[in-house]
């Protein structure tokens, strides 16, 4: 299917006269190569009282797309708001999910959000430099290389309950680390709850299992952890210390855990990958977590990690 384009001047020429020869809706699409949707949302939103006028039509469009391009630069309320929510971290998608959660008189989609980002008002802010890919190359991507060492008392992924499987509570994470390129040791440990998206980071001075698990095991009994799902990492083989359940990926399937994989996509746009993590302190650290906790995701209904978590997860008292 080629990439859809919107009806121009000669194709209005073309449907006023079918439409006057009393040609039919589909028989029009066919002749044209349109959708016949695309036909009859074209009859019933350009058509004047006097009928479909060619020359008409193609003015009420253009000045239809031209209203929507404006629609935030013309609304300084609503720009400003569009603004700061980009600069918190939010997502175009998130923000025009807000909006119609909320009810907002003045929402618009996400499209004329990203379409405003690269306006020359969007650029004079540098908004895509806010977005989580920005309009830069991005290099290929490459899965974990097949690691060689067993770990003990390892339990498959394929042997996961249903009830974890289905996210339909929480208490149930996917943990890994996230490297840094100032740094050849220091990491973030990362956990995630697969049912809210909340997360956790820990930072931590060295890749040992000793010193990463251990981190982890002072934190599970506050944060009420059930199980935990991780790759095959050697810094993971002291799991049993713990005291939950415990899960492992296949070799090399870094997609099994995606929930976890997709907050450290979400992480390096506040701590670039290239950072030196040994300069930030652990106090700048949480301020991040915080905020990937507490911006709104379509997952959630455009709830936040942090709303869904405490509110199913009663008594919880986060220590870090």
């Amino acid at each position: 299917m080629g990439k859809y384009s919107q009806l121009g001047l000669k194709e209005r020429n073309d449907i006023f006269v079918l439409e006057k020869r009393g040609v039919g809706v589909r028989s029009i699409a066919r002749s044209l190569g349109r959708s016949p949707s695309t036909i009859g949302r074209e009859l019933r939103r350009n058509s004047l009282g006097i009928g479909y006028l060619p020359d008409s039509a193609q003015k009420k469009a253009e000045d239809r797309r031209s209203h929507r391009k404006k629609a935030i630069e013309s609304d300084g309320k609503l720009q400003d708001y569009i603004i700061a929510k980009l600069r918190f971290g939010w997502s175009p998608e998130q923000i025009a999910g807000v909006m119609k959660k909320d009810k907002m008189e003045n929402r618009v989609s996400h499209e004329t959000i990203y379409k405003f980002i690269y306006t020359p008002t969007g650029k004079y802010h540098s908004l895509y430099l806010c977005l989580r890919y920005r309009a830069e190359k991005r290099g290929q991507m490459y899965g974990r290389k097949h690691r060689s060492q067993v770990i003990k008392d390892r339990v498959s992924i394929h042997l996961r309950p249903e009830y974890i499987n289905d996210r339909s509570s929480v208490g149930h994470f996917e943990g890994d680390l996230t490297l840094f390129g100032g740094s050849r040791s220091a990491n973030l440990g990362i956990l995630t709850d697969r049912r809210s998206l909340f997360t956790v980071l820990i930072k931590n001075a060295s890749k040992r299992s000793e010193e990463v698990i251990g981190k982890m095991a002072r934190l599970m009994s506050s944060l009420q952890v059930k199980s935990v799902t991780f790759d095959n990492g050697s810094e993971f083989a002291q799991h049993k210390r713990l005291n939950v359940d415990t899960y492992f990926c296949d070799p090399a399937s870094p997609h099994q855990k995606g929930t976890v994989e997709n907050t450290i996509s979400r992480l390096h746009r506040f701590i670039h990958k290239n950072c030196n993590i040994n300069e930030w302190s652990d106090e700048e650290i949480q301020i991040v977590a915080l905020r990937l906790n507490l911006i709104p995701r379509k997952k959630l209904g455009f709830e936040t990690p942090y709303s869904v978590f405490f509110s199913e997860n009663q008594g919880v008292a986060l220590q870090t």
